[in-house]
């Protein structure tokens, strides 16, 4: 069944996805700027260590929201624009110092980032799951898996920068 074909036959359903996915992609615009905040801080050491996986990273926290938005348009939804203030207030993913100097904490804040969006993901996920709309079950649990990844990568590379 097509999105649009969706929304036509469970609009309730559909407008309660969209509402997710809406949450979701705030959440992504936060956690994206937390990675940018690491990605191109070039006094946080090890930089080019770092670098290569923040920009794997960056790159596809960008595709995902992305896609998001790509979701929502395919469901006859407009994501809502939020003022960076408002989106501050509505948002789960707490956002990161703007100057980070501690690497070690840095990685932590990542971690808790990749946490909290994983919250908001599966919360997507369990709404998909409970209307039956596989496209967003599928997208949610690509998400999931690449946000695991990352907590995975960031973690390790606390722990290898700490030996």
């Amino acid at each position: 069944m097509q999105l649009t074909e969706f929304r036509s036959r469970h609009p309730e359903g559909a407008d309660r996805l969209a509402e997710k996915l809406d949450e979701l992609l705030l959440d992504l615009q936060i956690y994206q700027e937390n990675v940018r905040l690491l990605h191109w801080n070039r006094q946080l050491r090890p930089f080019f260590e770092l670098s290569p996986k923040l920009n794997l990273l960056d790159r596809a926290t960008h595709d995902n929201t992305y896609k998001v938005a790509e979701h929502m348009l395919s469901m006859g939804y407009t994501p809502s624009p939020t003022e960076h203030g408002m989106g501050l207030m509505l948002s789960r993913v707490t956002p990161m110092n703007t100057s980070p100097t501690d690497v070690n904490q840095s990685l932590e804040d990542l971690i808790d980032s990749c946490a909290e969006l994983l919250e908001t993901v599966h919360d997507v996920w369990q709404l998909a799951h409970e209307l039956q709309e596989p496209h967003t079950l599928e997208f949610m649990t690509k998400m999931s898996a690449q946000l695991r990844y990352a907590m995975f990568v960031f973690g390790n590379t606390r722990l290898a920068l700490n030996n």
